[in-house]
Parts: structure tokens; sequence; C-alpha cells
């Protein structure tokens, strides 16, 4: 097998990955070279590096599409023999066998913390077993879910009080009090008590997947945002989730736990926070129907089994309820995206999130890569992962919102298509056509936005 990586292009110095510089304090993540692609009138020569079997190797088209490989697993697909077989492979994986062009090839080494690197290694060796010896229930193994557990932990770890970071990244798990600014503080996060009952509605707002509050709504900032701000006053409440280790409906039991006695809810969800906010909106209508299909499909120790009949109990206790549900880009039947193996599902996430300067700005792209980094070519199960594992159009979350009864909140569904044009290149929307199938809006299906729960009001805005 070759262990050259060889390319024709102009080797650049490497520049910094400043995302993971000022992001990702417990990962080390050093580029140590960059080949860059030159025109056809420019000099060019057959440029080479010889990469350590770990190190990580990114390919971008020049579309801005970022393909990440492992070079020991690229190496191994490029086989023996062809001294340009490596070169090949990069072209194939970068451009998906040729759509596109090759504009940059760099090399980086990576250090991620030891239990991290063990845990991925455990999950690929259990999987890989599992595959051969043809055991489909493998995922539910302990040491499977002990193993994804610690990854997912610390992939949703959120920013300790004093970092300089803080808003930049997810914050400590709760309900915030936040302003027009839409700026969460250490000091506006609430305990079980804090909220007081109010004759108003609270206006919650319920962020999605890897993303944090001030990612996912700081574009309504300002103006935007002031007259919700005039309308709600001090009632504006956001919810800190973790999306990975816990399911929609945990998240919703956290929610619940610290609304006051009568709380009335508008709730504005991007994302899986739609999920949250469903868990919510049926808890308050009486309409789940019942947890018996997890236990049909054999997923009796499932964490929304638990987490349903409580939500449940401090909902109808507390007297919540939802009368109106803003709901944009919900993965209300699921998302295809879902059902692939992680790795890959991060990489088309980091990729997507990554074309918009704001969100990325924002340092959500950046915890992406720490799950893509961790499990990078390596054998995964989305179904290992609570809070994925409920985006999945065959999971039991999905299929359970899908046969409730009819409810009223007020709920609209915006939802739209990607399109090519304006600061997206043409080739970008249609790789995302490609990995998605039919309309979608980058990561969500866009077909079955408006469906799911039935609401008796109109679906969509």
């Amino acid at each position: 097998m070759s262990e050259t990586i060889r390319f024709l292009g102009r080797r650049t110095g490497p520049r910094a990955d400043n995302d993971v510089d000022r992001l990702l304090d417990d990962v080390d993540y050093e580029v140590v070279d960059e080949i860059r692609s030159v025109s056809a009138r420019d000099a060019v020569e057959e440029v080479s590096f010889e990469p350590a079997p770990d190190d990580v190797v990114e390919i971008q088209d020049v579309d801005g599409f970022t393909t990440f490989r492992r070079a020991d697993s690229m190496l191994a697909d490029a086989g023996d023999g062809d001294a340009r077989a490596a070169e090949t492979a990069v072209h194939r994986a970068a451009t998906r066998d040729g759509l596109g062009r090759v504009a940059s090839v760099r090399r980086a080494r990576v250090s991620l913390p030891d239990d991290i690197v063990a845990a991925a290694n455990k999950i690929h060796e259990l999987l890989t077993d599992a595959a051969r010896d043809r055991l489909v229930d493998m995922v539910i193994d302990p040491a499977l879910k002990k193993a994804a557990s610690e990854i997912t932990k610390w992939v949703d770890r959120p920013a300790e009080e004093g970092d300089e970071h803080w808003h930049d990244k997810p914050k400590p798990r709760g309900i915030y009090r936040i302003g027009p600014d839409i700026r969460l503080t250490a000091s506006n996060r609430v305990e079980a008590g804090d909220l007081p009952p109010s004759r108003k509605p609270y206006l919650l707002l319920i962020h999605g997947t890897f993303s944090h509050t001030e990612a996912g709504f700081g574009g309504i900032r300002g103006v935007d945002f002031g007259r919700f701000a005039r309308a709600y006053g001090d009632r504006i409440i956001a919810l800190e989730h973790a999306t990975l280790g816990l399911t929609p409906s945990e998240n919703a039991v956290m929610a619940a736990d610290l609304l006051p006695d009568g709380a009335t809810l508008h709730i504005v969800s991007h994302s899986r926070g739609g999920l949250v906010g469903e868990a919510l909106s049926l808890a308050a209508a009486e309409a789940w129907p019942g947890t018996s299909l997890y236990e049909q499909r054999g997923q009796h120790g499932h964490p929304d089994v638990a987490a349903l009949r409580r939500l449940r109990e401090l909902v109808g206790g507390k007297g919540i309820e939802v009368t109106r549900f803003a709901r944009v880009a919900c993965p209300a039947r699921g998302t295809t995206l879902a059902s692939r193996r992680l790795d890959r599902y991060a990489s088309y996430l980091f990729n997507a999130l990554n074309m918009i300067p704001a969100v990325r700005a924002a340092g959500v792209a950046a915890v992406v890569k720490k799950l893509l980094l961790a499990l990078l070519d390596k054998r995964s199960d989305p179904r290992l992962v609570p809070g994925v594992e409920a985006m999945m159009p065959e999971s039991t979350f999905v299929a359970l919102l899908n046969t409730a009864q009819s409810i009223d909140d007020g709920m609209a569904a915006i939802s739209g298509d990607v399109e090519a044009g304006g600061i997206l290149p043409p080739l970008n929307g249609f790789r995302a056509a490609l990995s998605l199938r039919g309309d979608h809006a980058f990561v969500v299906n866009t077909t079955p936005q408006g469906r799911a729960v039935p609401h008796t009001q109109p679906p969509h805005a």
C-alpha cells in the first residue's frame, strides 16, 4: 500500500483551525501541512506528504465542501501498487466521483482525550464484531451504551462560568431569563421556584441540535427582537439543553420542572428544538398516546419510557398550557441524515453549518467537529445517541408524534427549501439534494415539516 499522498498543486504555509483553537480547549488540532490547487496558468509541481496513520486529512473542493478522512483509512482505500492511487482516493472522496474539483488538502495532527479515543475504539470494535456475526440487536449492549454515553457527554459538555468564549458555546443546562439582546449570563439562570406565576404568557425559545440559544436565535437580536421584548417584558426565557445525550422528552422534563404553576407558554423553536416543543405541547394537551409502543418494540429500558411519564405528571400537576407554537425547520417526521453512520451525519452537518457565516462564528460547527473527530472512519450507529436517535424517521418517538390525537396549540410550522444562488455556490445546493433526497433545508427534509402531530390550526406559515 502506498504510504504517500501525492497532489498537483503548491505547498503553502498551514493555516490554523481558528474555531478549534478558540472553542475546543480539550482538542489539540494542529494543521501541519497544506497543499492548494492552482490554475493551469500557474506553475505547478507534484507535492506530497507522508501522514501518520491517525492523522486527519481534510479535502476541500472548489465549492467549499470539506471531506474528513483518517489517513490510514484513506490510504487503505487507495490499495496497493499505483503511486497515484492515494491521490485518486483523495479526489474521489472530495468530489463524489468527480462532481467537483479538489481545491486543497490539509493534514492535521489530532489529539483527543484518552478516554474518548478508548470509547470510540470500543464502539467500532463491538459494532464490527456485531456486523461480522450478524447480531442485529448489538446496539443495546451495555458496553456499547457506556462508550457512547462517554462521547455524548464530552460533546454536550457546556461552557463553564467565566469562560472567555461563554457566548459562543452551549451553556450549563437549564432555563435562562433573556432580554432583547438574547445574551445569556450565569446570573440569569433560574432555579426551581424562581419564575413567578403569571396570568400573561411566557415566551420560551428552544434551540436545535449541537446548538445553543445565542447561536440559534442571535440573528434576530436588537430591532427584530425588540417587539417581542416589549410584548413579553421579563417573561422571555430560553431552554439550554443537551441535544445528544438526552432525548427531546428528557429535555422537556427539565423545562417543565423549572416552569411555574399555571404557566402559559408561547414557544418558538428551531430544528430539533421543535421536538422538545412537541413533547411539552402534547403533554399539556394530555394527548400523548402512551409509551406502549416502546414496549411493543422491545425498548423497555428506553429513557423516554420514564421521561414521558414524568413529563405528563409535571405538566398536568402544574397546569402548564401551550397556546402558541412557532416551529422552524423541525424534523417532525425525522430526518434521513440521522439514519446514517454518525461520522457521516456529523460531516454533512459540519459542511451545512459552516456555509452560514453567523452560525460558524457562533461556534456550532466546531461542536459538530468534536463528534466528527471522535468517530471519524469508525463504525457507529445513531441509535446509540438518544438525541439523534429521536430524529430518525423510524424512531419510536417520531412514530408516537404521528399517532397522537389532534391538538390546538396555535402551531405554525415555518419551512422552506434550499435554492442555489446568492451566497451559496450552486453545487452546494446540489450536494445537499444528493444527501437528503427531495426538498430540504440543509439538514431537514422539508416535505414533512408541517406534519407529524395533527394540529387544528393551519400547519404552515
